[in-house]
């Protein structure tokens, strides 16, 4: 549990990826619902009940839906890749400057002092 609390430090610099990508998750969890609610609909209201008009929206209600999920899911994976290689860049970028600054104390100091 400890390794995971240390990289959560690392994880709040970046809240909008991390607020956006739960975003997009919950998005595309959400348009799952829309399915069995559109088919039902089709099934009961539009062959059942005798209303062949509601077949082109409902079908088309679903379409959206899936778009949606699918576009959800690509842009929650490209902002996930990207928060991913942010926080590990970050992790490594402190993990050299720490060991640099333990094999090599005055020689980073002076380099510093130069810049």
């Amino acid at each position: 549990m400890w390794p995971i609390l240390r990289v959560f430090r690392y994880t709040r610099r970046y809240p909008g990826l991390a607020t956006s990508t739960i975003g997009f998750a919950v998005l595309a969890t959400l348009m799952v619902i829309v399915f069995p609610g559109v088919t039902q609909r089709i099934i009961d209201d539009a062959i059942r009940g005798n209303h062949p008009d509601l077949i082109v929206p409902l079908t088309s209600c679903a379409v959206v839906a899936f778009l949606v999920q699918n576009l959800a899911n690509g842009l929650r994976i490209v902002l996930n890749k990207t928060f991913e290689q942010r926080v590990i860049f970050d992790l490594r970028s402190d993990l050299y400057d720490h060991i640099n600054d333990c094999l090599f104390p005055g020689l980073i100091v002076a380099r510093r002092a130069i810049l």
